[in-house]
């Protein structure tokens, strides 16, 4: 187990510099491995590319998928860049090598800083958050669904206009659906509220405070479901920090 966390850790993406973004994650599996996946990678049009996924379950099996997640979408990554091309590509290819029952959901983020220009597609996956200078929230909802389900699905791509400032966030059920002792749910509306009271922190240092409230809202609590989040801010090229 020690060894299977250790490789899920270095399939994780490394820190690097990001042009145009900064970019801070939180990753906590509810066992030693999990079935979260995220990563960032360049394409090769200068964009960039955000990816988020959760495959049902949770543990050595859904490490399994997740792995071999990542290998898709590298590989599709390779020849194409539109989000909704790259769900199809992996979907069709996820579905020929999986088990009958394993679905995943999972948001691609095409991100071109300089043209300030988002755009999105979403397999089922958790709604991601558009957060303005000005703090108004734009939900991201799904656009399709779930990967694993029809080798013939199509996913709807939206376009979006960003500006310097903008942040993203795009995260796992896990987050919103962390329960505490009673058994309640952190939900959507308090992240909300904390994404706005960290608005003048770093990405960093807001992820820090979402990962501090989801551990004291839990408490002693078990943790039922991996969580995963990432955090983006559109910065000009030398003002990450």
């Amino acid at each position: 187990m020690a060894k299977a966390r250790e490789i899920q850790q270095h399939l994780l993406p490394k820190d690097f510099p990001t042009p145009g973004l900064c970019i801070a994650h939180l990753f906590h599996p509810a066992d030693e491995v999990g079935g979260d996946y995220y990563d960032i990678l360049p394409l090769k049009d200068g964009a960039w590319l955000i990816c988020v996924a959760d495959v049902t379950g949770h543990g050595i099996p859904a490490a399994m998928s997740a792995a071999m997640l990542k290998t898709l979408v590298l590989q599709a990554a390779e020849s194409h860049t539109s989000p909704a091309e790259l769900l199809d590509i992996v979907n069709r290819r996820f579905a020929t090598v999986s088990l009958t029952g394993d679905f995943v959901s999972m948001i691609l983020l095409r991100i071109e800083p300089q043209a300030g220009r988002l755009q999105y597609a979403s397999a089922g996956h958790e709604p991601g958050w558009l957060i303005s200078a000005n703090e108004n929230h734009r939900e991201l909802p799904s656009t399709g669904l779930l990967l694993g389900i029809d080798e013939q699905a199509a996913w709807k791509e939206v376009t979006i206009e960003t500006t310097v400032g903008d942040r993203l966030i795009v995260l796992t059920d896990g987050v919103s659906e962390t329960f505490n002792s009673q058994g309640e749910m952190f939900g959507r509306g308090r992240l909300s509220q904390l994404l706005t009271e960290c608005q003048e922190l770093t990405t960093k240092q807001t992820v820090r405070r979402i990962d501090k409230a989801l551990a004291a809202y839990r408490g002693e609590a078990p943790q039922h479901d991996d969580v995963t989040a990432v955090l983006i801010e559109l910065t000009l090229d030398d003002a990450c920090m």
